[in-house]
């Protein structure tokens, strides 16, 4: 269904990176990366941290735990309304392999 509305929406960010989420997911590591790369190449204003959050959710699903709290991090860096500190955060299944990793439970420490 996703790479049929990806095919009508090329532009959709969502589309493609449900792709990216869904090969990982599948195992299909190739395809993740090339689509997380494909993401990082995007140039658009007010993303707001965007890509860097699902390129961190799909490293997450490789079991790349350091490179996945690293682009989360950056996603909230570029005032990421998907972050921690967003009323917009909720709980994700792509992040579970992080719930215990500690960089990433202090990085969803609330902090002050």
């Amino acid at each position: 269904m996703y790479e049929v509305l990806a095919e009508e929406d090329p532009e959709s960010l969502s589309y493609k990176s449900y792709l990216g989420l869904i090969a990982a997911r599948m195992g299909d590591r190739e395809k993740a990366q090339r689509i997380s790369h494909e993401l990082g190449e995007v140039e658009r204003p007010y993303l707001f941290g965007q890509i860097a959050y699902y390129q961190g959710c799909i490293a997450s699903l490789l079991g790349e735990k350091e490179k996945a709290v690293k682009l989360l991090q950056e996603s909230v860096n570029q005032g990421g309304v998907f972050g921690p500190y967003s009323s917009r955060y909720h709980p994700n299944f792509s992040l579970e392999l992080l719930a215990d990793y500690p960089p990433f439970k202090e990085f969803i420490k609330p902090k002050g």
